[in-house]
């Protein structure tokens, strides 16, 4: 089976609902695309993990809190920008209210 092929996240794997709504994010995208994105994801997933909070529960102030850990790490503006931007984009939080 072929790497890009493979799903990697975080997580009880008895979440289906979330592996099955990342699945379907990440099968729009190939190659280092999909590998970033998934990258992304998994590292916003573990995040959530840690503050025991699931992935279709965050709000914005869940997102913006992310962004600070992650200036607070050292990440990159672009980095930070493109993370939120996947995070947003699978989790359907960008049209939701805060």
């Amino acid at each position: 089976m072929s790497g890009s092929n493979m799903l990697a996240v975080r997580g009880d794997p008895s979440e289906y609902q979330m592996l099955m709504a990342v699945a379907g994010f990440l099968a729009g995208y190939t190659g280092n695309t999909r590998l970033a994105y998934q990258q992304d994801l998994a590292g916003f997933s573990g995040w959530c993990d840690i503050r025991d909070l699931s992935m279709f529960d965050v709000r914005r102030a869940h997102i913006e809190l992310f962004a600070r850990s992650e200036e607070n790490d050292g990440k990159a503006r672009a980095t930070i920008a493109r993370r939120l931007s996947t995070v947003a984009g699978s989790t359907g939080t960008a049209s939701r209210k805060a």
